[in-house]
């Protein structure tokens, strides 16, 4: 990591983690991230959906704008991050539907990126990775399969970009 790679911070309720952003190969989707956070959009935010052994996600933020489709060539790995979005990953008409969601890979998600257009991969955690694992494990004991809300919240008090 060079003094010139971007790194988020992110506190939450659970604990803190960083995130390192890829801005020489997601230029587009690292850097609106990256506004976002500068611009406090996420402080106050919560993680509002656990997939069991798949991925946590948060980040939605009013009004925030879409962000552009763009192929990194980086791929959905474990503890790397991504934008979500809505629709059809093998649609044209979906592919630009992003916003400020964004979501964390709990394990390898290699069928993510096997669509016509992937989920965007801009960055991975780099600390804190046990309190991604954390945020992960809050679903009914033993439901492997839950996708829905944590069983307890989990808000973003703050998010900064390190200097």
């Amino acid at each position: 990591m060079s003094a010139e790679t971007p790194v988020a911070i992110f506190e939450t309720n659970r604990g803190a983690f960083q995130i390192e952003l890829d801005l020489a190969r997601a230029p587009r989707t690292a850097g609106e991230f990256v506004k976002r956070v500068t611009g406090g959009g996420y402080n106050g935010n919560s993680f509002h959906r656990v997939a069991a052994n798949f991925v946590i996600q948060g980040g939605a933020i009013r009004a925030a704008g879409r962000v552009d489709w763009e192929k990194t060539g980086l791929k959905n790995a474990r503890y790397s991050i991504a934008m979500a979005r809505s629709g059809s990953a093998n649609d044209l008409a979906s592919k630009d539907t992003a916003t400020s969601q964004f979501f964390i890979n709990l394990r390898d998600n290699a069928s993510l990126d096997r669509y016509t257009f992937p989920y965007v991969v801009f960055g991975r955690v780099i600390e804190g990775q046990s309190v991604v694992d954390a945020i992960g494990a809050l679903h009914p004991p033993g439901d492997s399969d839950y996708d829905g809300p944590p069983t307890s919240d989990v808000k973003i008090a703050r998010a900064t970009m390190r200097d």
